[in-house]
């Protein structure tokens, strides 16, 4: 059964550094993993936490994931797999934080804008995230507890 998207306050664009970069993406294979030193040509973004990519008033969920079940199109569009979240949560957008699992120290961050929920699932309960306008947004060096100031939850939501 589909659901209807989750309430959003506003269709605004996230807020992102001018970095900021649209789609194509391939997961795992970007070279914003390479640093903001400008190795192999791009000048992506450190960021030290998720509250750093939004604006005043901005609530996000945040996820972690390694990719197995991150959903890019070329079009901007995809979906982060299931998890166990409050369906009922008002958010502005998705923050994903992808853990490169070779390099810890380059994990990409990209920014969505929440396109409502798949589920819940059986007989786990759990919710596909759907998203739309997918952007890289730069990358951390951070752990993801200290980059989300979280457990070792993969949920987290962010309000600034």
């Amino acid at each position: 059964m589909t659901r209807p998207p989750t309430p959003t306050r506003g269709r605004r664009e996230l807020a992102a550094s001018p970095s900021t970069t649209r789609l194509p993406i391939e997961v795992g294979v970007s070279s914003a993993t390479e640093g903001p030193d400008g190795e192999g040509g791009n000048d992506m973004k450190e960021f030290k936490s998720a509250r750093e990519l939004l604006a005043r008033g901005e609530t996000v969920l945040c996820l972690f994931t390694r990719g197995d079940d991150l959903k890019m199109r070329p079009d901007g569009s995809g979906s982060s797999g299931y998890w166990k979240l409050d369906p009922r949560r008002e958010v502005d957008g998705v923050l994903i934080y992808l853990r490169d699992d070779e390099r810890r120290d380059a994990n990409e961050l990209f920014l969505a804008d929440h396109d409502g929920l798949k589920g819940p699932r059986r007989p786990d309960g759990r919710y596909l995230v759907r998203l739309k306008g997918i952007r890289r947004a730069g990358f951390t060096r951070h752990d993801w507890r200290r980059f989300a100031q979280a457990s070792m939850s993969p949920v987290r939501y962010h309000r600034r």
